[in-house]
C-alpha cells in the first residue's frame, strides 16, 4: 500500500500515581508531551509497511518506556495533522523507565484534567514549559468518552495483570478473547447498480461492506434492507429473491458449563443472526424485547429482522398463549409457523418492561419470566436471546453482560431447567467484545467455584421486604436467643459496603441451610423478594424441606405458595411469631 501520510501505532497505557489514574505520556526534544507509539517498520524499496500495527505498538512501548505489553485491543483510528494513528488500549507490566533519553527524555502521567505529572526525567532535561501535543489531547479525549460509553469493556481489560513475582502474567482474558479490530465506521460506501452475491448481501445486512466496494452511498442496497433509499441520494440496487441472504448459522465463541447436582447446563456465547439460524442452532424459545405494545419492525432490531423473515411479532401479540405482563412484564406466543429456513425456534417470549430499571433489575425480570415459563412447560430446554442493550436506556452490550452472567449462573445453579442458554452478539464488534468480557467473567466464576467450601456458611437466610423489618428484627433476635451462635443472613447486616449486592445475596442463599420467607403484601410486590423466593423454591423441590415460610400479614397468596406449609402469624401476631421461632429452631 502506497502511503501519503505517515502511519503511527499509538498507545493508551493507564497508570496510577499517588492514588490518581492517568494515561502514560513521554516527552520529546521539541517541547511536547506525546503518547507512546511510532511508525511501523516499512520496506524502503516498495514504500509499504510490513509490520502489523499491533506489533509496532508493542515494540514502541518497550523501546520508549521499558514496559512490556501483556494484552491489547484496538480502539479506533484517528486522523492527525501529519499522522494516521491506529490507537490501542494496552495493559503492560513493569515500571516506566528512560530507555533512550535522546528519543524520550522524560515520562509523565496525563491526569483527568489534562495536567501532566512528570514521573521520571533525564537530569539534563527540563520538563518545564512542555505542552501536550494536540493529537495526543484529541486521542485522550476520545478514549475517555469511550470509557464512559463502555465501562465494562475497560473494566474487563484492566483485570489483566502480572503475577506478584513479576515472572509470569495472570490473564483473566486469553489472547483469543479480544479481537484486535478497530471500531467500525458509521458509514461505508457501496457500488451503485451492481448485483451482490448472497454472501455479500449477508455481510451488507450485518453492516459489513463487501471488499473492493467503490465510494458511493450507504443505503444503496435497497429499501428492503435500509428503508427509503432517497435519503442516500436516490441510488438503489434492486433486491431480488435470489439475492436474499440465506441462513448463515451461529458461530460459537465460548461456553461455560454449570453443574446442578448431576446435571450439566451450558451458557454459550455466539456471533450471528437469530433470524437466520440453521437446524443445528434450533432452540425452543427465542427472547425478544419491545417497548410496551410497540412491535414496529425497525431496520436494526431483532423484531425487524424477524419481520423480514416472515415472522410478525405484532401478529403473534394478537394471539398470546400466555400474558404475564401484569406481574412479570412478558408474554409467550403460540407456536410459530414459518417457512423461512432461518426461523429455528418454536415460540417467542417477548419482554416488555414498563418501568425503566437498572440493567440488573431488567435482567432479573427476564429470568423471572423464564422461571415461570419452565415451571409451566417442561418441554422448554433451550433458550436464545440477543444482548438486550439498545432497548434498556442505551446501555452497551458489554455492560449488560455482567448482570446477565450473574443472573444466568445463579439461576442455573439453583435448578432453572434450561439445558442451553444462547447469548448472541449480532455485529462482529459486539460479539468480539461480549466474548472477551465473557472470558473474564468465566475465569472469575471458575476460580470462585473451585474455592467454594462444601459446608454451609449460614444456618438461616431470611427473605423479607424492608417494609416488614420491625417484625423480622424481633424474629432474628428471638432466634438467636433460642439458639446462641445461630448464623443468620440478613441482607442489611451481612452485605459488605460496595459489594455487588445481587450476586452476594444469591451466593448467601445458596450457602444457607434453610430459607425463611416472610409473606406480606410488600413481599409479594417486591421483585427482589420474588426472585429470592423462586430460587429458594428450586432448592426446596430438589433438596427437600429447605423453605420455612412465615405468613406475616394477609395477602392473596398464589397457589404455588400455598402448597408449602407455612407458619401462620397473621396479623403480625407477636405471640405467634415467638412460637414460629421455636418451630424454626427445632427444624434446624
Amino acid at each position: 500500500m502506497t502511503v501519503s501520510r505517515r502511519r503511527r501505532s499509538t498507545m493508551i497505557v493507564e497508570l496510577e500515581h499517588q492514588g490518581e489514574r492517568g494515561v502514560l505520556v513521554h516527552a520529546d526534544r521539541r517541547g511536547y508531551w506525546l503518547l507512546p507509539g511510532g511508525e511501523p517498520h516499512s520496506s524502503k524499496a516498495s514504500k509499504t509497511y510490513d509490520e502489523p500495527d499491533l506489533d509496532a505498538a508493542v515494540r514502541e512501548l518497550r523501546e520508549e518506556t521499558g514496559l512490556e505489553a501483556i494484552a491489547a485491543v484496538a480502539l479506533f483510528p484517528h486522523a492527525g495533522t501529519y499522522n494516521e494513528h491506529q490507537v490501542f488500549f494496552v495493559r503492560a507490566r513493569g515500571v516506566p523507565a528512560l530507555v533512550d533519553a535522546h528519543e524520550a527524555p522524560a515520562i509523565g502521567l496525563c491526569c483527568h484534567d489534562m495536567a501532566i505529572v512528570p514521573l521520571t526525567a533525564d537530569p539534563t532535561f527540563s520538563t518545564s514549559g512542555l505542552r501536550l501535543i494536540n493529537s495526543a489531547r484529541q486521542i485522550i479525549e476520545r478514549y475517555r468518552a469511550l470509557t464512559d460509553d463502555r465501562p465494562a469493556l475497560f473494566q474487563a481489560l484492566r483485570a489483566v495483570r502480572a503475577a506478584s513475582d513479576g515472572r509470569e502474567v495472570v490473564l483473566d482474558a486469553s489472547k483469543g478473547d479480544w479481537q484486535n479490530q478497530p471500531m467500525p465506521q458509521r458509514s461505508a460506501p457501496l457500488v451503485v447498480e451492481r448485483t451482490f452475491s448472497p454472501a455479500e448481501m449477508e455481510h451488507i445486512r450485518r453492516g459489513v461492506a463487501p471488499e473492493q466496494a467503490a465510494l458511493q452511498h450507504w443505503a444503496v442496497a435497497g429499501q428492503a434492507m435500509f428503508g427509503d433509499p432517497a435519503a442516500a441520494g436516490g441510488h438503489t440496487v434492486p433486491l431480488t429473491a435470489a439475492q436474499a441472504p440465506q441462513p448463515a448459522g451461529l458461530t460459537l465463541l465460548d461456553t461455560l458449563t454449570i453443574s446442578h447436582q448431576s446435571q450439566q447446563r451450558r451458557i454459550e456465547i455466539y456471533h450471528g443472526d437469530l433470524a437466520a439460524m440453521t437446524p443445528e442452532d434450533a432452540v425452543d424459545v427465542l427472547v425478544v424485547s419491545a417497548l410496551p405494545d410497540n412491535y414496529l419492525p425497525t431496520r436494526s432490531s431483532l423484531i425487524g429482522a424477524l419481520h423480514r423473515r416472515g415472522v410478525s411479532v405484532e401478529a403473534l401479540a394478537q394471539r398470546k398463549a400466555e400474558d404475564m405482563r401484569p406481574t412479570l412484564a412478558c408474554w409467550l406466543s403460540e407456536p410459530v409457523a414459518a417457512s423461512d429456513p432461518g426461523i429455528q425456534f418454536k415460540r417467542v417470549l417477548c419482554f416488555e418492561p414498563r418501568d425503566k430499571g437498572d440493567p440488573s433489575e431488567v435482567i432479573g425480570d427476564i429470568f423471572q419470566c423464564l422461571a415461570s415459563l419452565t415451571g409451566a412447560d417442561s418441554t422448554v430446554q433451550s433458550v436464545a436471546m440477543p444482548m438486550l442493550a439498545g432497548g434498556v436506556q442505551g446501555v452497551s452490550a458489554v455492560d449488560m453482560l455482567i448482570p446477565l452472567f450473574e443472573a444466568a449462573t445463579n439461576w442455573l445453579e439453583h435448578g432453572l431447567p434450561i439445558e442451553r442458554l444462547k447469548i448472541v452478539g449480532y455485529s462482529e464488534r459486539s460479539a468480539a467484545e461480549i466474548a472477551g468480557a465473557f472470558g473474564v467473567l468465566k475465569r472469575q466464576y471458575e476460580r470462585t467455584q473451585a474455592a467454594r467450601q462444601s459446608a454451609y456458611a449460614y444456618d438461616l437466610f431470611v427473605s423479607y421486604c424492608w417494609h416488614d423489618k420491625e417484625e423480622v428484627d424481633l424474629m432474628v433476635a428471638e432466634l438467636k436467643r433460642l439458639r446462641p451462635g445461630l448464623r443468620v443472613f440478613l441482607d442489611r447486616l451481612e452485605l459488605r459496603p460496595g459489594c455487588a449486592w445481587q450476586h452476594e445475596i444469591f451466593t448467601a442463599l445458596d450457602q444457607s441451610r434453610k430459607v425463611v420467607t416472610v409473606y406480606s403484601p410488600a413481599y409479594l410486590a417486591s421483585k427482589v423478594c420474588r426472585e429470592e423466593y423462586n430460587m429458594a423454591l428450586f432448592r426446596h423441590r430438589e433438596e427437600g424441606a429447605v423453605m420455612l415460610p412465615v405468613y406475616l400479614e394477609t395477602v392473596n397468596l398464589p397457589t404455588y405458595m400455598k402448597l408449602i406449609q407455612y407458619m401462620d402469624c397473621r396479623e403480625r401476631d407477636r405471640a405467634r411469631l415467638e412460637q414460629a421461632c421455636k418451630d424454626i429452631v427445632k427444624k434446624l
